[in-house]
């Protein structure tokens, strides 16, 4: 039985409201969703124009909106191929770091990026710090994930406050974030955070990776921030520009 309007339209407003999961696990659920609107019949294009409306900062959800607006006899192929790169993606990211960051490095990283999150797993770093990335603590979950994974082979997991970034950073061999979004410059946006670990790793001299989906890639440049007319408080993502990244990593 096909979903209906209503069961398809809480989906989309879950899709919106979800603020908590990754960027790759949001363009998964964008993709699941594209999915059940076209077994349903329903116009692409209300759907298109709904995933470009939210999540102004995560390009991948905003990426699967744009290929909904291709050729309609094709998209559901497209969406197929997309779900099996993103599915793949962490693993191939995965190899090309380890051609980048030394085996038993101490690694520095923040919030909860599935394919930071996979990487350190690949990894098998001899320390790894993870900022709880305040506000909403999402380094948490990270620390108690990769420690769950790495509990028997010697990892020292170790989750500090965010304030402790000035004291960690001289003591590790390079940081590895997530991306939610980047441009061909190298600028990114991420959890917010993620500018003041850059700027200490410049200070330190440390490289910093930043790890993600090709998919999460605008054509232009980010620009004004999606988040600058929100309270200081309220905003849970920041920019940071190409010259403090060492290097983007993707799939590719």
């Amino acid at each position: 039985m096909h979903p209906s309007g209503s069961a398809l339209n809480k989906q989309v407003e879950h899709l919106r409201c979800n603020h908590t999961s990754g960027a790759l696990d949001l363009a998964l659920e964008a993709i699941d969703l594209a999915g059940a609107w076209m077994q349903a019949g329903m116009d692409l294009h209300v759907l298109a124009a709904q995933l470009q409306r939210m999540h102004p900062a995560i390009a991948a959800v905003r990426n699967v909106g744009r290929l909904l607006l291709q050729d309609p006899r094709t998209a559901c192929r497209r969406l197929e191929d997309l779900e099996q790169s993103l599915r793949g993606g962490n693993q191939r990211i995965a190899a090309h770091l380890k051609a980048l960051i030394a085996p038993a490095a101490t690694i520095i990283t923040l919030s909860n990026s599935s394919t930071v999150r996979h990487a350190l797993i690949s990894l098998r770093a001899a320390n790894v710090f993870v900022m709880e990335s305040l506000p909403g603590m999402e380094g948490r979950s990270m620390a108690q994930a990769v420690e769950k994974q790495l509990k028997d082979v010697g990892v020292r997991i170790q989750l500090i406050p965010d304030a402790m970034i000035g004291n960690v950073v001289p003591q590790v061999d390079c940081a590895l974030v997530g991306i939610d979004t980047f441009d061909i410059s190298g600028a990114i946006y991420h959890k917010v955070g993620t500018l003041p670990l850059a700027l200490c790793c410049r200070q330190f001299d440390k490289p910093l990776y930043a790890a993600g989906h090709s998919l999460k890639c605008v054509d232009g440049p980010l620009g004004a921030f999606p988040e600058s007319d929100k309270p200081f408080a309220a905003q849970i993502f920041d920019l940071t520009p190409p010259q403090l990244i060492t290097r983007i990593i993707t799939e590719e």
